[in-house]
């Protein structure tokens, strides 16, 4: 409760870094949506087995780990706000590719598209607060950046609740299967 203080008094101190926190939360949100994605329209769509899934999750995070190490650079010679849009449109582009794919293959490329994106986004917005904030409010303006990841929420929990497991899933694909083929047997003449 000590940092409640100090954090609204940050969120209150500048207009762009509330700017700032409010797109971060929209693009977050994005980025998790993505990469939720993966998994879903590769199991959902395309029944992808559990190998052929690492390889797409890993299509989707290994680009992040080499953009995030490229991007610092580009921050420092273009600035932040330049690397925030480009990395930005990259990562929607690749996300709109990822809900578009015809096969895993192309979902696999889309994923690398979108890791990119994301990947080169982390080093630009953590460059961007000291530039909205004055230096006294920069401890509780990272806190409130730092919330905007959700961290509290904890996925394994909520999927056991929801009883979501890759079982569950492969076992509701295989049942949605074999309900579409009753229909379409159902139908014919």
């Amino acid at each position: 409760m000590w940092l409640i203080g100090p954090m609204w008094r940050a969120l209150r101190s500048s207009r762009d870094f509330r700017l700032l926190v409010i797109g971060e939360l929209v693009s977050r949100s994005g980025s998790a949506a993505s990469f939720v994605a993966v998994w879903s329209v590769g199991v959902y769509e395309f029944g992808v087995s559990p190998g052929v899934l690492s390889l797409l999750a890993l299509c989707n995070t290994l680009p992040r780990v080499v953009a995030s190490m490229v991007s610092g650079r580009m921050v420092d010679r273009h600035g932040p706000r330049v690397v925030l849009l480009v990395a930005n449109v990259i990562g929607l582009l690749g996300s709109l590719a990822q809900f578009a794919s015809p096969t895993p293959l192309t979902l696999g490329l889309a994923s690398i598209v979108a890791g990119v994106g994301f990947g080169a986004f982390m080093p630009a917005i953590g460059s961007m607060t000291p530039r909205v904030v004055e230096e006294r409010h920069l401890l509780p303006a990272n806190a409130v950046l730092e919330l905007t990841w959700l961290k509290k929420l904890d996925g394994p929990a909520i999927a056991e609740r929801l009883n979501i497991t890759m079982d569950n899933l492969y076992q509701r694909r295989s049942r949605g299967q074999r309900e579409m083929e009753r229909i379409l047997r159902a139908r014919e003449p």
